[in-house]
């Protein structure tokens, strides 16, 4: 980071770089802590939810099944509670990706998260003005483009769409640590040309 004369930052009329202006590692791993933990909280009662109105949702093909199966009887485990297992399981990892997907809707929407709006952060465009739905819904797009291109291979049961989406997956995830960079912009906030603030800090 620059260092600026000390007394530069005593000038009433002094403007800070707008690198020095947009939020960093810190606090934004902090928003994404409790948003983790809140996000499987909801997962948890949804996936209850779910059993207690008898829906519970299998993520295995037979053979995935058989496999599992035969483990859990070398261990000694009884059917019923094989069964109960592997419901549970099944609801939950289904619940939690219901859970994500509208968990992040929220910051699609409003530029920003229950974990951010916890900490006073928000999404903003990268020169520090206000932002709006459709960069809030760029940004989104890129960071979540594993996500939608696995979706649509599911959907459209187009397999090299989901070897794509993994690939980007991957590039945006190593994209994340950019934010250590002097820029404070991941590669998601690089491509969407948004950075996230401070709410006081933001203009407009």
């Amino acid at each position: 980071m620059t260092q600026y004369d000390p007394y530069q930052l005593q000038d009433p009329n002094y403007v800070p770089p707008i690198e020095d202006v947009r939020v960093g590692f810190g606090p934004r791993f902090g928003a994404f802590l409790i948003d983790a933990l809140a996000s499987i909280a909801i997962a948890v009662i949804v996936a209850m939810i779910f059993m207690t109105m008898g829906l519970k949702p299998s993520i295995f093909g037979e053979e995935d099944l058989d496999q599992i199966l035969s483990v859990y009887k070398m261990l000694g485990i009884g059917g019923s509670e094989m069964s109960m297992i592997m419901d549970f399981f099944g609801t939950i990892v289904v619940a939690s990706i219901v859970v994500a997907f509208a968990y992040s809707l929220i910051e699609l929407m409003w530029g920003t998260s229950p974990g951010k709006m916890t900490l006073g952060l928000q999404i903003a465009r990268s020169d520090g003005t206000r932002g709006d739905l459709s960069l809030y819904a760029k940004r989104w797009a890129v960071k979540h483009i594993k996500d939608i291109l696995q979706f649509a291979a599911f959907i459209g049961t187009i397999q090299v769409l989901e070897t794509i989406g993994g690939v980007l997956g991957f590039v945006i995830f190593i994209g994340f640590f950019f934010v250590f960079s002097d820029s404070r912009m991941t590669l998601h906030d690089r491509i969407a040309q948004s950075a996230v603030f401070r709410k006081r800090d933001i203009k407009g």
